[in-house]
């Protein structure tokens, strides 16, 4: 079967659609299918809209969607943003596109919900959520004793103001002593700057594998998250979860491994609490063992062939 992608994957740090698309692409091509990238064949069997924003290669979603019907083939659309984080135009992308998909993919009941609230899914239509890759278990952190000071870490590669930068700069003013120490892995906003904070720019999978599971607990404030693959990766490497509790579908993913927090002043409160119960926290968070190579590509690649 020849497969039409309308992303590229890119082998550099990047955000978790990227990795989903590299290793279906691996699983794919493993099984004998071939994927192409442009529409330049007149043999596609299937067409795969990762995202309906116009891509790289210029391919807009009009173009895929004349394919499909000249030659009478269906479309599969995953959804991963619904640009709530300020992007209107993928939002409006969305409401317009999924309409005219024959199957839908999402990545979290969130993403479902507002995306029924945006428009009419179609009947046929998936929930996979999303998993870390198998090698941030390769060092994960089984110690369920907890470190002096309290050791917290946070990881993103978009520098969006909904990320939470806020709370991350309310940490580093106001949290970070000799019994609190935070890390940030990642991109920052423009004329932002860390006072308290170690800061680490981006870095490879293979280093960010072997830097996580030196910490004691993971801290996300991002809001409105149709996923979230920093979670799930703090998860495969073993730390307890601190999320905000508008998260989205980072509640999805978190409930039960963690505590949420409702804003900057329940922060400290939670930390605490997690410390205390660390065991307990720590424990539930080893029991997490899902997947993207084991658990979610499988479910993809079954839908493709079907």
């Amino acid at each position: 079967m020849k497969i039409f992608f309308n992303r590229i994957p890119v082998n550099k740090p990047w955000g978790g659609g990227n990795k989903t698309l590299l290793s279906l692409r691996e699983q794919l091509e493993k099984r004998n299918h071939i994927v192409v990238f442009n529409l330049n064949h007149t043999d596609i069997n299937l067409l795969f809209v990762f995202d309906p924003r116009t891509s790289s290669t210029g391919i807009t979603y009009e173009s895929i969607l004349k394919y499909k019907k000249d030659n009478n083939i269906k479309i599969i659309q995953r959804v991963g943003d619904l640009g709530f984080h300020n992007k209107p135009h993928l939002t409006n992308l969305i409401k317009n596109t999924i309409p005219n998909a024959d199957k839908v993919i999402f990545i979290s009941e969130y993403a479902y919900k507002n995306t029924n609230n945006l428009c009419k899914v179609p009947k046929e239509y998936d929930i996979i959520n999303l998993a870390p890759m198998k090698e941030f278990y390769k060092f994960r952190n089984y110690d369920i004793n907890i470190n002096k000071p309290i050791k917290i870490i946070t990881h993103h590669w978009s520098n969006n103001e909904k990320k939470g930068f806020e709370t991350y700069k309310y940490i580093d003013n106001k949290l970070c002593s000799k019994e609190l120490s935070f890390t940030y892995i990642g991109n920052i906003p423009k004329n932002f700057k860390f006072i308290n904070t170690k800061y680490i720019k981006p870095i490879n999978a293979e280093r960010l594998i072997k830097e996580i599971p030196k910490y004691d607990m993971y801290i996300t404030s991002s809001i409105e998250e149709t996923g979230g693959n920093h979670v799930l990766e703090a998860m495969g490497c073993g730390l307890p979860i601190i999320y905000n509790n508008k998260g989205g579908g980072i509640i999805n993913y978190c409930k039960g491994f963690g505590i949420g927090f409702n804003n900057n002043d329940d922060i400290k409160k939670c930390i605490l609490t997690v410390a205390k119960n660390f065991s307990f926290y720590k424990k539930n968070t080893l029991g997490y063992n899902k997947t993207l190579e084991e658990d979610v590509i499988p479910k993809y690649v079954e839908i493709f062939e079907s």
